[in-house]
């Protein structure tokens, strides 16, 4: 099971390399463009809170795949943030699943809802910081579920792998709070209140540093 879900990973990533955009298809993307080229939060370049982490990921990225010749590099340095960040999620989606439901199966089926979701696809691919800000979320949820939260069983119910298929909108503010309901509620667990209050500050914290509460 590894090995397949590294394996399609992997191909995630490449099918999504292979097709990265050659420019900017809204405002926030291009304000994105132009905070790689000059950072100025007060000038939208980009648009508050100014995502340093995201920028910062773009600075490196650009020159890399302008010294290599590839077209558009200051879109696709953006870019392949978020086809690395689908690819990550493959991997953390399965393992948070896990973690949760305990069943290899149930995880591989909403692992393959996810995939498959054409939000989730698409997104993987836009000069955005969204797909980055629900990895840093799904990460943290992951880390919390499986160090110092107390999860309690109650009647092993099964989940609903439907919920992880992101397809609120393409905004992560709005894709993670599935996320969190299935931490909290899914496979009939029962987080006490004062690790939900914990594990919402978490998730808060990494959205915000990564890039991806910008519609919160």
């Amino acid at each position: 099971m590894r090995r397949g879900l590294l394996a399609l990973a992997a191909l995630y990533l490449l099918a999504h390399l292979a097709l990265l955009p050659p420019t900017f298809d809204d405002i926030d993307a291009i304000n994105f463009g132009l905070g790689v080229r000059d950072f100025d939060v007060a000038q939208h370049q980009p648009h508050p809170p100014g995502y340093p982490l995201f920028i910062a990921a773009g600075k490196i990225a650009t020159p890399l795949l302008a010294a290599t010749h590839v077209a558009a590099p200051d879109v696709r340095g953006l870019a392949v943030w978020s086809a690395l960040a689908g690819a990550v999620l493959v991997v953390l989606i399965f393992a948070l699943w896990r973690q949760l439901d305990g069943d290899v199966w149930h995880a591989g089926i909403a692992t393959a809802i996810a995939v498959c979701s054409p939000l989730f696809w698409f997104t993987s691919l836009r000069p955005l910081s969204d797909l980055s800000g629900l990895c840093a979320a799904t990460g943290s949820l992951l880390r919390r579920c499986t160090t110092n939260i107390a999860v309690c069983p109650t009647n092993g119910t099964s989940s609903d792998g439907s919920a992880m298929s992101f397809d609120d909108t393409a905004d992560t503010s709005a894709s993670a709070p599935p996320i969190g309901r299935t931490t909290f509620f899914s496979a009939g667990n029962v987080i006490r209140p004062a690790a939900y209050s914990s594990s919402r500050t978490t998730v808060i914290v990494a959205m915000t540093s990564a890039g991806g509460a910008h519609r919160v």
